[in-house]
């Protein structure tokens, strides 16, 4: 049990840490929306 456990909650930061990656390019691409005319 606690070993699976830990597995999921180092899955969930991987995960957390691909949603933070996405996120950081989704704000680039509306900083670059938002430069364009």
């Amino acid at each position: 049990m606690p070993r699976s456990y830990h597995h999921l909650s180092h899955v969930d930061r991987a995960t957390i840490m691909l949603m933070h990656a996405e996120g950081h390019s989704l704000r680039a691409i509306a900083e670059r929306l938002k430069r364009s005319p």
